[in-house]
Parts: C-alpha cells; structure tokens; sequence
C-alpha cells in the first residue's frame, strides 16, 4: 500500500515541476560599418580615431601640442603654450602676441585709436575735438533738413575722418523735450541719418558709420528753458570700440 502511495507522489512532483528557462542571449554588437563609436558622424571604419570624437576629414580630434588650447593648425607658437588668440605668449595680456605687439610690457587701451596696435595710444588732438557735440550742426525745425550753416562743420570733420581711415564713428541724434518721446525719437533718429548721408556722399565709407536716436533721454542742459533745450538738441560723434 505503501508504494502505491508513494509512485502517486513522485509522479504529481513531476507533473509540478516548472520547465527551464532558456538563459537571454546578449544581442551581438553592430557591425563597424554601422557603427559610431565616439558619435563625430564619422563610422569607424573612416575613422581614424574611432575613439576620440574629431572634425573631418580623418574624423580625429586637431593636435594642440603646446596644451594651451589653441589648435596647432591655428597656433602661431604650437611649441609653447599662450595667451593671446594666436597661441602665443601675451605678457600684458591685451590680446596681442608679444611676437607682434610693439610694446609688449603696455596693455593696449581701447578707445576707438588704433585699438589692435598693441600700444596705448591716446587720440590725436584733431580727432579729439571731434568727438561729443558737434557744434553748429542745424536743422530746419521738426525735420532732419540740414541748414546750409552746418555744412562747414561736417566738411571739417569728413576732412578729419579722412585722414584717419581706421576709425570708426557713431553719430547720435538728440532732441529737447517739447515732443513727445515717439516723436523725439523719430526725429532724432532722422537726424542722425541726415548727418551719415552727408558724411557718405562726401567720401566716408558708410561702414565707418553708426547712427542712433537718442530723443530726449541724454539731456546736457534743463529743458525748462529756451537756452537749455537748445543746447539739448544737437548731434553728437563717438569714437566706436571694435
């Protein structure tokens, strides 16, 4: 009676007993062909760095021997690490390499005046009168018709603008507050236009030219007073930083 019982659970044990479970098999990796390793869009098989993501045409990253983070293809002194954009030393730190800066030891200053000769150089006196306002530039009243009066004075600063063909100007327009500010910036912007057309027509490269209309937010007098709102109309030139 015994066996009986225990064929009876042997057999049920085996019945129960879950099937194995076939292991996942790891999916193979893609062939090179298809295959980017370091994702620059060049597959591996062209690449002759596979492993380091880098421009065309060889898909490797530009050698920069000096470490200075300045590509040798672009590094004036690919042997010794800079400062300056061309990848050599910069001792005063102007952006002009000591191999062309003429003073190497005097930062640059930038003021609008041979700004990349490496040297600080303050404007020659004929160009530092003609920054701020330029005296005697009129208008016919609410409109950017230049007076024939204000043509002398824009003859003297083309000469000047001439003789120094690096610089660049800006040439703002401002207005007195009887106007509204829409109003006054219209017209100042008009203004300013005016003066660069003169400017252009008369031999300045228009390039060296940028205008702007101020209205009526740079007063340099009150505008409770005929005087003072007189003196807050006018045009005004500045040297331009590149």
């Amino acid at each position: 009676m015994v066996r009986p019982l225990l064929a009876s659970l042997l057999l049920v044990g085996c019945m129960n007993t879950p099937s194995p479970v076939a292991p996942t098999s790891t999916p193979a990796p893609p062939p090179s062909a298809t295959r980017d390793f370091d994702a620059d869009g060049f597959m591996d098989p062209q690449d002759r760095c596979p492993r380091e993501a880098g421009p065309g045409p060889l898909g490797c990253p530009e050698r920069d021997s000096d470490g200075d983070r300045v590509p040798d293809s672009k590094d004036s002194c690919p042997k010794a690490a800079g400062t300056a954009a061309d990848g050599c030393a910069d001792r005063d730190v102007d952006g002009v390499s000591d191999q062309l800066d003429p003073c190497p030891n005097k930062a640059e200053v930038r003021n609008g005046y041979l700004d990349k000769d490496g040297c600080p150089d303050d404007p020659p006196k004929d160009l530092a009168r003609l920054t701020g306002v330029v005296t005697g530039v009129q208008f016919e009243t609410d409109n950017d018709v230049l007076k024939p009066a204000s043509y002398a004075v824009l003859d003297r600063a083309i000469k000047t603008l001439i003789k120094y063909p690096e610089v660049r100007i800006e040439i703002s327009g401002h207005t007195d507050s009887m106007s509204s500010a829409d109003v006054g910036r219209d017209l100042s912007t008009r203004r300013a236009e005016a003066v660069k057309k003169y400017l252009v027509e008369h031999g300045v490269d228009e390039k060296r030219l940028e205008t702007r209309g101020a209205a009526t937010d740079e007063p340099i007098d009150t505008n409770k007073t005929a005087a003072g709102r007189a003196r807050n109309r006018r045009i005004e030139f500045m040297l331009l930083v590149d």
